[in-house]
C-alpha cells in the first residue's frame, strides 16, 4: 500500500485549482499507484470558522474509505478547542492540522499548547505545517518563516503524541534528527524536500529515513514531481517502499487512525 500523508481538497484564493474535490484527488492517486491518504481542506485555512470547511470535507469523504480526514484548527481564534473537541466527536478525524506559517500564533503560545493537550489526550497525530507554496509564487498573503529552533523545542516538549512536519526541507530534517536523535514520535512528509535527488540520497545515508513519510501537497504541488524525486533517487527499494507505505508513521499511531 502506498499512501499520501499530505494531500488537500478545496480551493486556493490566489490561483485556479483544477483538482479541488476528493473525487479528483482519488483519481489522480489511482493514476500513480497511490491507495489513499490523509487529507485536509484548503478552504479551512482561510475560513473564519475552519469547522465549516471540515464538515463539508467530511461529507465528501463518506464514500472514500481509503482517505482519513485531518481537521484544521486555528489557535488564534476564540473557541478553537471547543471546535476541535466537537470535530473529534462528530467527524472522527485521524489528525489535527495547524498553520503557524499563516495563522497568528507561535509554537510556544498558550493557545497552541491547549490544542496540543487535546491531541495528547486523544493520541491524535498533529500535522504541523511549516510551508506550502513556493515563496516565489506567494501572492498578496506572505507566509511566515518558522524557525527550526522553535520546531526543535516544540518536538522536545511534546514526546507523547505523533507529530508530522509538513513542508520541511531535507537540510532541516537532517538537522532536527541530529539535535534530537532519541525521539521517535516526529515525522516529516516529503513534499518540501525538493532540493534534488542528491540531497534526498544523503537523508538515507544518514539514517533519517525512519522519520520520513511520503506527502505530495497536491493539488498545490504537482504529485508526479514529488514522486519523481524519490523514485529516481539512488536508494534501496526497501527504504523507498517503507516511506511510501508510511510504515513507521503507522506503527507510531493508534490503530483507529490508520488507513
Amino acid at each position: 500500500m502506498r499512501i499520501d500523508c499530505n494531500v488537500f481538497a478545496g480551493n486556493w484564493p490566489f490561483r485556479k485549482i483544477r483538482r479541488n474535490s476528493v473525487e479528483s484527488i482519488a483519481e489522480l492517486h489511482k493514476k500513480y499507484g497511490i491507495s489513499g491518504g490523509y487529507i485536509s481542506s484548503l478552504n479551512a485555512i482561510f475560513y473564519n470558522d475552519p469547522t465549516e470547511a471540515d464538515i463539508d470535507l467530511a461529507k465528501e469523504l463518506e464514500n472514500y474509505p481509503n482517505y482519513r480526514q485531518v481537521v484544521t484548527v486555528n489557535p488564534a481564534l476564540p473557541g478553537d478547542c471547543e471546535s476541535l473537541r466537537y470535530m473529534i466527536e462528530k467527524l472522527n478525524p485521524a489528525g489535527v492540522r495547524v498553520y503557524p506559517n499563516y495563522h497568528d500564533f507561535t509554537l510556544h503560545s498558550e493557545e497552541f499548547e491547549k490544542v496540543c493537550e487535546i491531541a495528547e489526550e486523544n493520541d491524535l497525530p498533529l500535522f504541523l505545517t511549516l510551508r506550502m507554496e513556493d515563496f516565489r509564487a506567494e501572492y498578496m498573503i506572505y507566509s511566515k518563516t518558522i524557525e527550526m529552533w522553535d520546531v526543535c523545542g516544540f518536538i522536545q516538549r511534546h514526546p507523547n503524541f505523533p507529530i508530522v512536519l509538513c513542508g520541511i526541507k531535507c537540510s532541516e530534517l537532517a538537522w532536527l534528527v541530529k539535535k534530537i536523535p532519541g525521539q521517535k514520535n516526529f515525522f516529516a512528509e516529503t513534499s518540501g524536500m525538493r532540493e534534488g535527488e542528491i540531497a534526498t540520497e544523503r537523508l538515507y545515508e544518514n539514517g533519517v529515513s525512519r522519520h520520513m513519510v511520503f506527502g505530495s501537497c497536491a493539488p498545490l504541488f504537482t504529485l508526479l514531481n514529488g514522486l519523481y524525486v524519490f523514485e529516481n533517487a539512488a536508494v534501496p527499494e526497501k527504504l523507498l517502499e517503507e516511506i511510501m507505505s508510511g510504515r513507521f508513521f503507522a506503527e507510531s499511531i493508534d490503530a483507529k487512525y490508520r488507513l
